[in-house]
């Protein structure tokens, strides 16, 4: 017999689908109800590995089951295709960036659809195309016509293996996200979104978002990172040797209550002082430079080794006009704040340090939450003396409240050339101005020079003279921010979208029912995507203010991974074990190789298992079923040959039970439409047979309800379960019904093989639809509960037995069975003092010692 899973049948089902539209968005005005499912926006890599599998056949699954239930889905795809990987890959293999991109989607297409993913490929998008560019050029000069945009000369991340600026979001310890570079500190003149302008609206509304994993939101809090807190402005000491520019300066603290506990002024290297200083001071100006190499990242800033330089600077405490010394340290977070905090040592681990270091004085200011040695606060609460002396600052007018965010604006321009170019003209007479709408979309020219290329020379539309073009390009998160408007309406330009007609359209469909994604972009990608709605609601293009209503974050596939000897990482298509030994060598050489551990598929660590391959030695059906089987979909899973083999012989015994079936002349109609009734399937009055319709029943109900909570394991579980069950019996009718169900289950997991169960099961069944046109399988509630419940049968709290027992028993029956069982009956020694029943669920004996 054939392997189900030959190309053929996968190919007859995905063009059975395309030629009849079955995953087109056809009449979306008369459907009562919509459903916009959204996955991973794909880079175009070339190459899939079975991790990518795992995030589309979760989607693919969910998007499935909801067409079932009569919902009009709408599962896009597109390509985020911009960005360093492509342009560094083309430069590396001599070609444009453009030719490598465009050949990488078409690979990347067919494999996506080797899988049978039910995407809509009517509304397929790529980043690169002009309609794409001219709508996000758009976007851009509508921003900076209302104050989301600017430009200023900043202290910025310099990565300088991909020779670019990153955003702070794209720093992971003090390293970049792709290159793994250590950043560098440079000044340049780059563009920024003001994504601070929403910083209280991006944490407020976390709260709304209950459909969202809590982890995800608490990164996100952090990022944003709101302090509630006082500016204090201290003024410089009359005897201090300074210029006349210099006569104060103010510090942001969250603790004003200890300011009598401050006994020194830090700032940050970042700081005007500290760069003013550093022109005169040699040994200033060699000590920044150090710290500019290493990362301000505040994670980095918590376990690295605090430094600081003292200086000739002092200040004069706001209250008592005590001498205050000024230091210059490693640790203040750029731009937060005023980039100025006074120390409390007594109450501050870092002020700590640096004041052990410099002998600075260390004054306790807080006993016992209470206020101590602090003149008209002492004795207060911390709470009381806050808002004291916010009151003072204020009322003397050398302080207020005052709240700050860790949230920096999003630097946006890129110094590479395979990106969307940015629409600003630099014009001698007109200056720093947007390019005219009527010239979008502004694309690439083919020289990657754009420096030296004709490109770069235009003519201002405002005067006619001459111009220049700018050459840095936008983040490619600019583009993978705002891509899930663009499937709904990919051929209408973004300058329409405010028409009332268009806006109807857009909000039958968004905001995104549900978004899966890695938790990876916990902070970039998502925070991005929720500024971007934010803003554009702002500016009256759409009616919601959150992209995602609902967000699954899908687990890695982890696999092995080796090392040789030079700790170099070794693929693992070339390691194999030697059974004599046990040990691992490298087919190639011969070389021992050495198991590191189990580590996420990765192209750097070599240990990706190929799709194409996966797909080949499997079938897409059971490569999806396994990928979507052995956890939870938010968990880890790790790739198995024995269990993926475990999951391919599953799919074929049951391929090889239908066509058994078919053969056999069973004089039964199904009804696809239909519950499974007790009577049709004319089975026994016997309670055998009953308890299998109940289980039947139950199938379908647990299913269901484990299919609306993303518990695919749970989902395949059951269903083998019951074809576990239903397989040995001798009853061809309730075989058939059950078997028929199954596929209806089993569907949105593994289309291929139970749309060819379906067919073949059309000699017996009225069915002349494919399953992707069915409804979902309905199940009876009286048939679908349990009659039995579990009993933890307890000694003094401590449960000991389960009793499975008939469903509302009393006190008394439960009772009488509990002190028959072995595992109860050496336990009740004493005197039983007290029993607690709960019906169905627990008998609790509180027996005296």
């Amino acid at each position: 017999m054939p392997r189900y899973n030959h190309s053929e049948i996968a190919d007859k089902w995905q063009k059975y689908w395309k030629e009849n539209e079955i995953f087109t968005v056809l009449n979306t005005e008369t459907n009562k109800e919509k459903y916009y499912i959204l996955s991973m926006f794909p880079y175009p890599s070339g190459k899939l590995h079975v991790g990518h599998i795992r995030n589309y056949s979760i989607s693919d699954a969910i998007a499935r089951f909801k067409r079932a239930f009569g919902y009009n889905v709408l599962h896009p795809v597109g390509w985020d295709a911009f960005g360093l990987p492509a342009e560094n890959a083309a430069i590396e293999h001599n070609v444009h960036p453009k030719e490598w991109t465009l050949d990488n989607i078409e690979v990347m297409k067919k494999q996506l659809e080797k899988c049978g993913f039910s995407y809509d490929w009517s509304r397929e998008i790529m980043t690169c195309s002009s309609d794409y560019c001219a709508d996000q050029q758009y976007i851009f000069i509508e921003m900076l016509k209302h104050g989301l945009l600017y430009q200023k000369e900043s202290e910025v991340n310099w990565d300088p293996i991909d020779k670019t600026v990153l955003a702070n979001e794209q720093v992971i310890d003090g390293k970049g996200w792709r290159s793994g570079a250590t950043i560098e500190k440079r000044m340049l003149t780059q563009w920024f979104f003001k994504i601070t302008n929403f910083a209280e609206d991006l944490l407020h509304s976390l709260k709304s978002l209950n459909q969202w994993p809590l982890r995800i939101k608490s990164m996100q809090e952090k990022w944003i990172g709101r302090s509630e807190g006082a500016e204090i402005v201290f003024h410089i000491s009359s005897d201090t040797v300074t210029n006349k520019d210099l006569d104060s300066i103010t510090v942001f603290t969250t603790r004003p209550e200890t300011i009598f506990g401050c006994t020194f002024i830090a700032i940050g290297p970042s700081h005007p002082i500290a760069k003013k200083l550093a022109q005169n001071d040699a040994q200033i100006c060699a000590m920044l430079e150090e710290w500019q190499k290493s990362s301000t990242i505040e994670a980095e800033n918590a376990t690295k080794e605090k430094a600081g330089i003292t200086t000739d600077l002092y200040f004069l405490h706001p209250i008592h006009n005590g001498k205050i010394p000024l230091i210059i340290v490693n640790y203040i977070i750029d731009g937060y704040g005023t980039n100025a905090v006074f120390g409390c040592p007594a109450h501050d681990e870092r002020d700590f340090e640096i004041a052990k270091i410099h002998n600075f004085r260390i004054v306790s200011v807080i006993q016992d939450e209470t206020v101590v040695n602090s003149d008209f606060l002492t004795g207060l609460s911390l709470e009381e003396a806050r808002s004291t002396i916010v009151k003072y600052l204020e009322d003397n007018k050398i302080g207020n409240r005052a709240v700050n965010f860790r949230l920096r604006d999003w630097s946006i321009s890129r110094q590479r050339y395979w990106g969307c170019p940015i629409p600003i003209i630099y014009c001698p007479k007109c200056g720093t101005i947007a390019a005219n709408e009527e010239s979008l979309p502004i694309l690439l020219p083919k020289d990657k020079n754009l420096c030296k290329s004709e490109w770069l020379h235009t003519k201002c539309h405002i005067c006619n003279s001459d111009a220049t073009r700018e050459t840095d390009t936008l983040d490619t998160f600019v583009e993978s921010s705002w891509y899930f408007l663009k499937f709904i309406l990919p051929n209408v330009p973004f300058k329409r979208w405010k028409d009332e007609t268009i806006h109807n359209q857009l909000a039958r469909w968004l905001p995104v029912d549900q978004y899966v994604g890695g938790a990876e972009h916990a902070v970039m990608h998502l925070i991005y995507s929720r500024f971007f709605t934010k803003a554009l609601h702002q500016l009256g293009y759409i009616k919601f203010q959150e992209p995602f209503i609902a967000l699954l974050n899908q687990g890695m596939v982890c696999h092995a991974a080796y090392k040789d000897a030079a700790k170099r990482w070794v693929d693992i298509k070339y390691v194999q074990k030697v059974s004599e030994t046990g040990k691992y060598i490298d087919c190639r050489n011969g070389q021992e190789v050495h198991f590191v551990g189990v580590e996420k598929m990765s192209k750097s660590k070599l240990n990706g298992i190929d799709a194409n391959d996966a797909i080949e030695e499997f079938g897409a059906d059971a490569v999806r079923m396994f990928m979507l089987s052995d956890s939870p979909p938010d968990k880890d899973i790790e790739w198995s040959h024995i269990g993926i083999d475990g999951t391919r012989k599953y799919l074929n015994k049951i391929y090889r039970e239908i066509i058994n079936i078919s053969t056999q002349n069973i004089e039964y109609a199904l009804n696809e439409n239909s519950h499974m009734r007790y009577a049709e399937l004319d089975i026994e009055d016997s309670s055998h047979d009953l308890d299998m319709f109940r289980r039947i029943h139950t199938t379908i109900r647990l299913v269901t309800e484990s299919y609306e909570r993303h518990s695919f394991h749970k989902v395949i579980a059951f269903i083998r379960e019951l074809s576990n069950t239903v397989l040995i019996t001798e009853k061809r009718k309730l075989k058939a019904a059950t078997l028929w169900l199954i596929i209806r289950l089993l569907h949105p997991i593994a289309p291929h093989i139970t749309e060819e169960c379906n067919q073949i099961l059309r000699t017996i069944t009225n069915s002349a639809h494919s399953l992707s046109e069915m409804e979902w399988p309905k199940y009876d509630i009286q048939y679908s509960q349990s009659q039995t419940a579990k009993i933890a049968i307890q000694i003094n709290g401590k449960t000991r037995d389960i009793l499975e027992m008939k469903l509302d028993c009393s006190q008394e029956e439960v009772e009488q069975q509990a002190k028959f069982s072995h595992g109860i009956l050496k336990y009740i020694k004493g005197e039983i003092q007290k029993v607690i029943f709960i019906k169905n669920k627990i008998l609790n004996f509180i027996i005296k010692n």
